[in-house]
Protein backbone atom coordinates (compact mmCIF):
# COMPACT_ATOMS: atom_id res chain seq x y z
CA UNK A 1 0.00 0.00 0.00
CA UNK A 2 1.75 3.52 -0.76
CA UNK A 3 2.03 6.19 1.54
CA UNK A 4 -0.39 8.29 -0.41
CA UNK A 5 -3.11 5.62 0.19
CA UNK A 6 -2.12 4.93 3.57
CA UNK A 7 -2.75 8.44 4.33
CA UNK A 8 -6.26 8.73 2.90
CA UNK A 9 -7.30 5.56 5.34
CA UNK A 10 -5.84 7.12 8.12
CA UNK A 11 -7.59 10.28 7.58
CA UNK A 12 -11.16 8.74 6.81
CA UNK A 13 -10.35 6.85 9.89
CA UNK A 14 -10.29 9.43 12.08
CA UNK A 15 -13.18 10.89 10.49
CA UNK A 16 -15.17 7.94 11.57
CA UNK A 17 -13.66 8.53 15.37
CA UNK A 18 -14.58 11.86 15.45
CA UNK A 19 -18.09 11.03 14.51
CA UNK A 20 -18.78 8.62 16.65
CA UNK A 21 -17.38 10.47 19.38
CA UNK A 22 -19.79 12.96 18.30
CA UNK A 23 -22.84 10.51 18.28
CA UNK A 24 -22.14 8.86 21.32
CA UNK A 25 -24.48 11.14 23.34
CA UNK A 26 -27.29 10.44 20.94
CA UNK A 27 -26.44 6.76 20.84
CA UNK A 28 -26.32 6.89 24.96
CA UNK A 29 -29.58 8.65 25.03
CA UNK A 30 -31.39 6.22 22.46
CA UNK A 31 -30.11 3.24 25.25
CA UNK A 32 -31.14 5.39 27.80
CA UNK A 33 -34.91 5.90 27.03
CA UNK A 34 -36.29 2.06 26.86
CA UNK A 35 -33.39 1.50 30.20
CA UNK A 36 -35.64 4.74 32.16
CA UNK A 37 -38.63 2.20 31.45
CA UNK A 38 -36.93 -1.18 33.02
CA UNK A 39 -36.47 0.60 35.80
CA UNK A 40 -39.64 2.56 36.50
CA UNK A 41 -41.51 -0.67 35.88
CA UNK A 42 -38.87 -3.26 37.84
CA UNK A 43 -39.18 -0.31 40.93
CA UNK A 44 -43.29 -0.50 41.09
CA UNK A 45 -43.21 -4.46 40.87
CA UNK A 46 -40.48 -4.15 43.88
CA UNK A 47 -43.47 -2.18 45.75
CA UNK A 48 -45.86 -4.78 44.70
CA UNK A 49 -43.39 -7.69 45.69
CA UNK A 50 -40.73 -6.71 47.91
CA UNK A 51 -39.99 -10.53 48.60
CA UNK A 52 -38.68 -10.79 45.00
CA UNK A 53 -35.30 -10.58 45.50
CA UNK A 54 -33.70 -10.50 41.90
CA UNK A 55 -35.88 -7.29 41.32
CA UNK A 56 -33.52 -5.41 43.42
CA UNK A 57 -30.68 -6.77 41.58
CA UNK A 58 -32.51 -5.88 38.12
CA UNK A 59 -32.62 -2.54 39.24
CA UNK A 60 -28.92 -2.70 41.02
CA UNK A 61 -27.58 -3.64 37.94
CA UNK A 62 -29.74 -1.12 35.71
CA UNK A 63 -28.22 1.69 37.36
CA UNK A 64 -24.80 0.20 36.62
CA UNK A 65 -25.74 0.50 33.24
CA UNK A 66 -27.01 4.06 33.81
CA UNK A 67 -23.98 5.31 35.23
CA UNK A 68 -21.28 3.74 32.43
CA UNK A 69 -23.71 5.16 29.81
CA UNK A 70 -23.40 8.36 31.69
CA UNK A 71 -19.86 7.87 32.35
CA UNK A 72 -19.81 7.57 28.64
CA UNK A 73 -21.16 10.93 27.71
CA UNK A 74 -18.93 12.44 29.82
CA UNK A 75 -15.63 11.29 28.17
CA UNK A 76 -16.88 11.97 24.84
CA UNK A 77 -17.64 15.30 25.77
CA UNK A 78 -14.29 16.01 27.10
CA UNK A 79 -12.32 13.94 25.54
CA UNK A 80 -10.93 16.03 22.95
CA UNK A 81 -12.04 19.35 24.29
CA UNK A 82 -8.54 21.33 25.05
CA UNK A 83 -10.14 24.88 25.65
CA UNK A 84 -9.01 26.04 29.71
CA UNK A 85 -12.11 25.47 32.00
CA UNK A 86 -12.40 24.97 35.25
CA UNK A 87 -12.05 21.33 36.17
CA UNK A 88 -12.72 19.30 39.29
CA UNK A 89 -9.27 16.88 39.30
CA UNK A 90 -11.14 14.63 41.42
CA UNK A 91 -13.89 14.09 39.14
CA UNK A 92 -11.80 13.77 36.10
CA UNK A 93 -9.85 10.86 38.07
CA UNK A 94 -13.14 9.15 38.48
CA UNK A 95 -13.93 9.25 35.29
CA UNK A 96 -10.86 8.36 33.57
CA UNK A 97 -10.54 5.41 35.51
CA UNK A 98 -14.06 4.41 35.37
CA UNK A 99 -13.74 4.40 31.50
CA UNK A 100 -10.84 2.62 31.91
CA UNK A 101 -12.34 -0.62 33.51
CA UNK A 102 -13.56 -0.97 30.00
CA UNK A 103 -10.69 -2.96 29.56
CA UNK A 104 -11.35 -5.90 31.03
CA UNK A 105 -7.75 -6.54 33.01
CA UNK A 106 -8.47 -3.74 34.27
CA UNK A 107 -11.15 -4.19 35.68
CA UNK A 108 -10.68 -8.08 37.12
CA UNK A 109 -7.02 -8.61 37.39
CA UNK A 110 -6.03 -5.34 38.90
CA UNK A 111 -6.14 -3.65 42.62
CA UNK A 112 -7.01 -0.23 42.69
CA UNK A 113 -6.78 1.87 45.48
CA UNK A 114 -7.43 5.83 44.99
CA UNK A 115 -7.43 8.02 47.98
CA UNK A 116 -9.32 11.50 46.43
CA UNK A 117 -8.48 15.01 48.04
CA UNK A 118 -11.01 15.57 50.66
CA UNK A 119 -13.22 18.39 48.97
CA UNK A 120 -13.30 20.22 45.83
CA UNK A 121 -9.44 20.17 43.90
CA UNK A 122 -10.55 22.42 41.20
CA UNK A 123 -7.86 24.38 38.74
CA UNK A 124 -8.42 26.18 35.29
CA UNK A 125 -6.86 23.61 32.78
CA UNK A 126 -7.27 21.77 29.33
CA UNK A 127 -9.40 18.39 30.26
CA UNK A 128 -7.39 16.74 27.05
CA UNK A 129 -3.74 17.82 28.11
CA UNK A 130 -4.46 16.29 31.78
CA UNK A 131 -6.63 13.19 31.08
CA UNK A 132 -3.96 12.27 27.93
CA UNK A 133 -1.03 12.41 30.24
CA UNK A 134 -3.00 10.15 32.68
CA UNK A 135 -4.52 7.85 30.07
CA UNK A 136 -0.91 7.35 28.43
CA UNK A 137 0.40 6.75 32.20
CA UNK A 138 -1.84 3.79 32.59
CA UNK A 139 -1.37 2.43 29.35
CA UNK A 140 2.15 1.63 30.29
CA UNK A 141 1.56 0.73 34.10
CA UNK A 142 -0.92 -1.84 32.44
CA UNK A 143 1.23 -3.25 29.57
CA UNK A 144 3.77 -3.98 32.66
CA UNK A 145 1.44 -5.12 35.08
CA UNK A 146 0.45 -7.76 32.85
CA UNK A 147 3.67 -9.75 32.76
CA UNK A 148 4.18 -8.70 36.36
CA UNK A 149 3.39 -10.97 39.89
CA UNK A 150 2.32 -7.39 41.32
CA UNK A 151 -0.86 -6.05 39.87
CA UNK A 152 -1.51 -2.95 42.12
CA UNK A 153 -2.53 0.47 40.97
CA UNK A 154 -2.38 3.36 43.55
CA UNK A 155 -3.98 6.48 42.38
CA UNK A 156 -3.83 10.13 44.53
CA UNK A 157 -4.82 13.49 44.17
CA UNK A 158 -3.62 16.35 46.22
CA UNK A 159 -3.07 19.98 46.27
CA UNK A 160 -0.10 21.93 47.43
CA UNK A 161 -0.26 26.20 47.47
CA UNK A 162 0.74 26.66 43.91
CA UNK A 163 -0.46 23.20 42.23
CA UNK A 164 -3.24 20.20 42.63
CA UNK A 165 -1.66 16.79 42.14
CA UNK A 166 -2.23 13.25 40.77
CA UNK A 167 0.00 10.31 41.80
CA UNK A 168 0.00 6.98 39.80
CA UNK A 169 2.21 4.61 42.03
CA UNK A 170 2.70 0.93 41.47
CA UNK A 171 5.23 -1.82 42.78
CA UNK A 172 6.12 -3.13 39.88
CA UNK A 173 10.02 -2.30 38.31
CA UNK A 174 9.76 -0.19 35.25
CA UNK A 175 12.42 -0.13 32.47
CA UNK A 176 15.28 2.68 32.66
CA UNK A 177 13.95 4.02 29.32
CA UNK A 178 10.99 5.98 31.24
CA UNK A 179 13.24 8.68 32.81
CA UNK A 180 14.36 9.53 29.03
CA UNK A 181 10.77 10.63 28.32
CA UNK A 182 12.07 13.53 31.06
CA UNK A 183 15.12 14.27 28.92
CA UNK A 184 14.74 17.22 26.76
CA UNK A 185 16.09 15.59 23.84
CA UNK A 186 14.91 12.27 24.11
CA UNK A 187 15.56 9.37 21.47
CA UNK A 188 12.65 7.91 19.87
CA UNK A 189 11.40 5.08 21.61
CA UNK A 190 11.03 1.67 19.96
CA UNK A 191 8.13 1.48 23.25
CA UNK A 192 4.98 2.81 21.07
CA UNK A 193 3.59 3.73 24.88
CA UNK A 194 6.29 5.09 26.20
CA UNK A 195 6.68 7.46 23.24
CA UNK A 196 2.65 8.25 23.79
CA UNK A 197 3.85 9.12 27.14
CA UNK A 198 6.27 11.11 26.10
CA UNK A 199 4.20 13.17 23.74
CA UNK A 200 1.70 13.69 26.04
CA UNK A 201 4.66 15.01 28.37
CA UNK A 202 5.55 17.61 25.94
CA UNK A 203 2.08 18.58 25.13
CA UNK A 204 1.39 19.29 28.66
CA UNK A 205 4.19 21.60 29.12
CA UNK A 206 1.97 24.18 26.95
CA UNK A 207 0.72 24.03 29.83
CA UNK A 208 3.10 24.31 32.51
CA UNK A 209 1.86 20.78 33.26
CA UNK A 210 4.61 18.95 34.43
CA UNK A 211 5.41 15.41 34.81
CA UNK A 212 7.64 13.93 37.55
CA UNK A 213 8.92 9.79 37.13
CA UNK A 214 10.57 8.33 40.43
CA UNK A 215 11.36 5.19 40.33
CA UNK A 216 13.29 2.76 42.68
CA UNK A 217 13.80 -1.22 42.87
CA UNK A 218 10.19 -1.61 44.15
CA UNK A 219 8.71 0.97 42.69
CA UNK A 220 7.62 4.03 40.55
CA UNK A 221 5.78 6.98 41.27
CA UNK A 222 3.97 9.10 38.05
CA UNK A 223 3.51 12.56 39.28
CA UNK A 224 1.03 15.10 37.32
CA UNK A 225 1.62 18.46 38.44
CA UNK A 226 -1.16 21.03 37.17
CA UNK A 227 -0.90 24.67 37.60
CA UNK A 228 -3.45 26.04 40.49
CA UNK A 229 -5.37 29.05 38.69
Amino acid sequence: MSEYIKDIKQSLLRERLSAFIKLTPGIVHNLSNPLTVIVTRAQLLQLKMPEISDLKKMIDQSKTIEAILNNLVFISQNISNDELQQIDINSLVKNETEFLKADPFFKHNVTKEFQYYPGLLMTTSSYFHISTLLFCIMQILLVHLKSSAEKEIRIKTDKTSDSVIIRIISDVLKPSEFQNILSSTPSISEDPYVQNLYNASLLAKELEITLMINSNPTSTEFTISIPKK
